[in-house]
């Protein structure tokens, strides 16, 4: 999927589980959680491994899940200083 391979992409993000339909699973880094649950609400599956779900509805643009990857990737960088736009501000168009 759109959003399982782009989060697989991140340095720093582990993909944990074979990705089959809408929902992925990922170890993301703990300090960077609270920082992603601001660009799109996200379940933090198991919490002692900070372990992720991610879901995507049948709704969900590929817009959104392309900027969503975007925003995981500048959050997790340590090179950007920049803080990018929330995703859904950005879908929005505010």
């Amino acid at each position: 999927t759109l959003l399982g391979h782009g989060l697989a992409e991140i340095a720093g993000i582990s993909v944990t589980q074979k990705i089959e339909a809408n929902e992925v699973f990922a170890i993301i880094p703990r300090e960077h959680v609270a920082r992603l649950q601001e660009e799109s609400y996200f379940h933090l599956w198991d919490e002692s491994r900070s372990e992720a779900r991610f879901v995507a509805s049948f709704d969900t643009t590929e817009e959104e899940v392309r900027k969503f990857v975007a925003a995981a990737r500048a959050i997790l960088s340590s090179e950007s200083e920049l803080r990018p736009r929330r995703v859904q501000d950005e879908v929005r168009g505010a």
